[in-house]
């Protein structure tokens, strides 16, 4: 699987280390004008991945980051490897998001069946977590 991974991820996913300055960059000026900017999905996956990047700086064995992509398009935001497991996380800008938001990681759990029972998670601006399918939950943004 690692071969695989790293086959379909030499394409790095850039992310900013300051989301910060990428809005200051873009003269976003008020949170109001961040919400409706068309940069404000990945300027939160940034952010999101920055902080799970900087979490994981603490663990004693820390896991893996990947951008899954496939040459067909399909692909997953974050893929954390982690004890041989791979947990695919999408991010989504959706208050309500539902099983549409499952595209990549359905994709990903068909590409690599010995991986469908690894847990899968959905970040997102949700007051709380609920569960969308067998292993598959939305988290808040805030929860991770």
């Amino acid at each position: 699987m690692g071969n695989a991974i790293k086959r379909l991820s030499q394409r790095p996913c850039g992310h900013a280390a300051d989301s910060g300055q990428v809005c200051h960059s873009l003269s976003i000026p008020s949170p109001q004008a961040f919400i409706d900017h068309p940069s404000f999905g990945a300027i939160v996956e940034s952010a999101v991945v920055g902080d799970l990047r900087r979490q994981a700086q603490i663990m004693p064995t820390r896991p893996e980051f990947h951008h899954w992509r496939t040459h067909a398009g399909a692909e997953v935001d974050l893929l954390v490897s982690y004890n041989g497991r791979h947990h695919p996380i999408e991010m989504k800008a959706s208050s309500h998001p539902g099983r549409e938001s499952l595209r990549g990681i359905a994709a990903f759990r068909e590409t690599y069946p010995q991986h469908a029972n690894d847990m899968a998670l959905v970040l997102a601006p949700v007051e709380r977590s609920y569960q969308l399918e067998s292993g598959c939950w939305v988290v808040p943004w805030n929860a991770v």
